[in-house]
């Protein structure tokens, strides 16, 4: 009997590396499985050098790929190959314009929530492309690493659009944060992040707190933000505001309300944090920002609760892309 095709996404982060590591040792007789890493190049060094880690600790055949955009084209993200020593580091940009986030910035525009591209382009569609590259047509189940405490997250379409979810499954291995922090901190090398700083760096899915906390720990997280800004959005530009209105219709009767400026394109404030607030306004905040950030990787005491507040980003989950 043949097994089934099974690709697994690994993110670069522990609840990803846990869930393919347990793959890989408890399910190679039912899923004859594929690793892949999209790198995005704004990934700390410490995510790069964990998932390499992660490949020669525990065996795992992980295929590097970027993300390759076809501009002037109609057609979706590609991938190209890479590996730990050629994927592109978060200060290459310095140095070209060819990095992969400034590569889908030119074509989709800066991602943020009004612009939900940024997984997508950079993730989604170059694993699938990769996938299709090796298994063509043939049909295949993906892995997300969504753990039990993140069950909301699961996709109510999950039996129809193939998806397997070992860390939520009561046949495989349900997992709450706190069971992946306690299981990291009994091997021998962990990811070198604090819980909020996560993979993707000053990602616009964070939280405000979480974002000014990361400006305080370190400015250089937000400098290619900024650049970005500067050269492919309008950080300066008109943000839309709530417009009175008041006609009379065909019956005489007067009718008032409000509506949405409609703002030109080139006179748009499109930048990347909600609110429309540039790298530089988040900086600005920063320096009166005096609350605590919970470090939540630090927490392994899982009795305590099963269900605290998460934020994460796995791709192909709902995240809001």
């Amino acid at each position: 009997m043949s097994k089934k095709k099974l690709l697994v996404t690994f993110s670069g982060g522990e609840t990803s590396a846990f869930m393919g590591n347990w793959l890989n040792k408890k399910m190679q007789n039912e899923y004859e499985m594929l690793f892949v890493f999209a790198n995005t190049g704004v990934e700390s060094n410490e995510t790069l050098e964990f998932v390499h880690k992660c490949e020669k600790e525990f065996g795992l055949d992980i295929k590097w790929i970027e993300a390759k955009v076809y501009h002037n084209q109609r057609k979706s993200t590609g991938f190209k190959i890479v590996d730990y020593n050629s994927a592109t580091r978060n200060t290459d940009w310095k140095n070209t314009t060819d990095t992969p986030f400034e590569e889908v910035v030119k074509k989709y525009g800066i991602p943020n929530h009004s612009r939900l591209h940024c997984t997508r382009e950079l993730k989604m569609n170059p694993i699938k492309n990769y996938a299709k590259s090796i298994w063509g047509k043939e049909k295949y189940y993906l892995a997300l690493g969504i753990r039990i405490d993140e069950i909301d997250r699961m996709n109510a379409k999950k039996d129809e659009l193939r998806l397997v979810y070992p860390l939520i499954q009561k046949n495989m291995q349900p997992m709450t944060k706190k069971h992946i922090n306690f299981w990291w901190d009994q091997q021998k090398f962990r990811l070198i992040l604090k819980g909020y700083q996560g993979n993707c760096g000053a990602c616009y899915k964070k939280s405000n707190n979480k974002l000014m906390q990361m400006v305080k720990d370190d400015i250089n997280y937000f400098e290619f933000l900024d650049y970005l800004e500067n050269k492919y959005g309008n950080p300066n530009g008109r943000v839309p505001e709530k417009v009175y209105y008041e006609y009379k219709d065909e019956f005489g009767e007067t009718i008032t309300g409000y509506e949405m400026e409609k703002v030109p394109t080139e006179e748009y404030k499109n930048v990347f944090f909600r609110n429309f607030v540039s790298v530089k306004e988040m900086i600005e905040m920063s320096k009166g920002f005096d609350k605590i950030v919970k470090d939540d990787s630090i927490d392994t005491n899982f009795q305590e609760s099963l269900f605290d507040e998460t934020e994460s980003c796995e791709v192909f989950s709902d995240c809001g892309e």
